[in-house]
């Protein structure tokens, strides 16, 4: 009986992980949406603040600045607060 149960526990949580990952893949996708459709001015006032975030790096730096999941994780925060400032 306990092997049934962690077995269940397992399968339980696997398929937890496998919804919110679904659900940040779609997360994603919607605020890609939506800075795709800013204007010129609104991209380029976006990309200032991602490139003070990291430190004004060069786009191959940023690109491995943002492989790191912490990293990651704060651009897209930085990317969200934009977009729902520019929403008010």
């Amino acid at each position: 009986m306990p092997h049934a149960f962690i077995d269940a526990a397992v399968r339980i949580l696997h398929v937890n992980k496998l919804l919110d990952a679904r659900r940040n893949m779609l997360l994603q996708e919607k605020v890609l949406a939506r800075v795709k459709a800013l204007d010129d001015a609104q991209k380029e006032t976006l990309a200032g603040l991602l490139r003070h975030q990291c430190g004004g790096q060069t786009l191959e730096e940023f690109a491995l600045f943002s492989e790191n999941p912490d990293n990651a994780q704060d651009i897209f925060s930085t990317i969200n607060d934009y977009l729902t400032a520019i929403d008010k």
